[in-house]
């Protein structure tokens, strides 16, 4: 089960990594309509799984006049972060 901690742990490094100060970038809770929750039924605060892939999803960064999106996939035994504009 990918959980929420590493998810954060994984999105943050991701997001340094790619060069965004992570003292200006901080993520975004998940607004309640958008609630998802791990497959042993903890509520995600941060992460947003794709229902019908719980162990894929999203955390959104802002700077407080952009955002970016740190999608996040568990296949297998990879982990696989890519930092991206969404739409």
């Amino acid at each position: 089960m990918l959980s929420e901690e590493l998810v954060m742990d994984k999105a943050r490094e991701t997001m340094s990594k790619e060069g965004f100060d992570l003292n200006r970038w901080h993520p975004m809770k998940v607004t309640e309509e958008d609630r998802t929750t791990a497959p042993d039924g903890t509520p995600d605060i941060y992460f947003k799984r794709i229902l019908k892939h719980p162990n894929h999803g999203g955390v959104d960064f802002t700077d407080g006049k952009s955002y970016r999106r740190v999608q996040v996939q568990l296949v297998g035994d990879r982990l696989i972060c890519n930092v991206f504009t969404p739409l």
